[in-house]
């Protein structure tokens, strides 16, 4: 069974190791270097996002973080961090049933406990499962951009890809 709860002290530990998988990197940068166990609270201030965990059978396999909630409260940003052992799981490059009902559970919170219209996730552009999942959850592209972040040692390609509340309704409240 696939949960998704808010991220609690007890996530901290789990949280601390994504933290320090140089994938994320790029995400953290503005999390102090300092930064040691603290609390949910403060992690989530300095990035300026709400965390969730999400288990498979009790498991944590990461977190989806919801960010940049516009000022009229209609438009977030998403996205996920994923320990190293679990990405091809997750987003695997055939694209898999998991993928889609994580998804799921992060729209069915969003879409129905707010009046957000438009849901938008930002990924590195090589992640061609990512891409597949994505469309299949209903998703549709927003933009590609030309060396948008630096990863890994170079610049990278980033694609934007979102949902608008009346695709989430026909995809997802039917299916629920």
């Amino acid at each position: 069974m696939i949960e998704l709860r808010r991220a609690e002290p007890d996530d901290l530990q789990l949280l601390y190791a994504v933290y320090k998988d140089s994938t994320y990197k790029e995400f953290f940068r503005r999390v102090p270097k300092n930064w040691r166990l603290a609390d949910v609270a403060k992690f989530e201030e300095h990035l300026n996002c709400h965390l969730y965990t999400f288990c498979l059978n009790g498991e944590q396999l990461g977190f989806a973080v919801v960010s940049d909630l516009d000022c009229y409260g209609s438009s977030v940003q998403t996205g996920f961090l994923l320990l190293k052992e679990y990405q091809d799981k997750i987003f695997p490059p055939t694209g898999n049933k998991f993928a889609f009902e994580v998804i799921k559970l992060l729209l069915n919170h969003l879409f129905l406990h707010t009046h957000l219209h438009k849901a938008s996730m930002r990924f590195l552009s090589e992640r061609k499962d990512i891409v597949r999942s994505l469309d299949r959850g209903g998703f549709h592209l927003e933009a590609n951009y030309k060396e948008a972040v630096f990863f890994d040692g170079g610049w990278c390609d980033e694609t934007e890809m979102a949902i608008l509340r009346p695709k989430y309704e026909e995809i997802y409240l039917c299916r629920s």
